[in-house]
């Protein structure tokens, strides 16, 4: 088990930005049940403290870190992730953004940075709706792609639906996320996915309740 790895962006980061540069985005947050909206599917019944970083290198280049625990065993059991990415976007026009990035995903199950997958994505952006591929290697050997619809249903309360398909397993999982901002920096929320499972095809519903506290 090695996750201080989950620092590696950082320590990058601090390398090549002034030294009173801060994190562009930090959240925080505590989620009853450890369920993905990339994946739209429930990677642990138990609850999961997760963090989640992101710098901005220049105009274009950032780097992101993520690190999720869970209460059993901290970053040793099927609660607990880990892992980093580092890509480029470009603004194609007022609406329209390319992300292009590569990372891992790791410590799946608290199992170490060994076990996960590598990634390279690419994704579009344009308004409120985003897609994108990821070609995985590893765990899970696959092309996954997502897409997903942010619409503002008021000022503090944003619903996505999302699409997430495998290639190589041909399964398609649906999920939503649901957002509501308190303050500025506090928000609640819920994520519930339908996946299908690899073997017996059926599909399962899940959902966990979130709070988020930005820094």
């Amino acid at each position: 088990m090695r996750p201080i790895l989950f620092l590696l962006p950082a320590v990058v980061a601090g390398a090549l930005v002034p030294s009173a540069a801060i994190p562009q985005t930090v959240n925080v947050s505590l989620t009853s049940r450890y369920v993905d909206n990339t994946f739209n599917d429930a990677l642990s019944k138990k609850p999961s403290l997760q963090t989640d970083i992101s710098y901005d290198l220049s105009k274009h280049v950032y780097v992101s870190a993520y690190a999720y625990t869970g209460f059993e065993k901290p970053f040793a059991d099927d609660s607990s992730e880990y892992g980093f990415e580092v890509g480029g976007k470009w603004s194609l026009s007022k609406k329209a953004t390319v992300t292009l990035a590569t990372g891992r995903y790791a410590n799946y199950q608290g199992k170490g940075f060994d076990v996960g997958d590598w990634y390279a994505k690419a994704g579009l952006t344009y308004g409120r709706a985003n897609v994108s591929a990821s070609v995985l290697r590893g765990v899970t050997n696959t092309v996954l792609i997502n897409s997903s619809y942010r619409l503002p249903i008021t000022k503090r309360l944003t619903v996505t639906p999302s699409i997430a398909y495998f290639t190589a397993q041909k399964k398609l999982n649906p999920g939503v996320a649901v957002d509501y901002r308190i303050s500025k920096r506090v928000s609640i929320g819920g994520k519930f996915v339908l996946p299908q499972d690899d073997i017996t095809r059926r599909r399962t519903p899940y959902g966990a309740a979130t709070l988020t506290y930005a820094f």
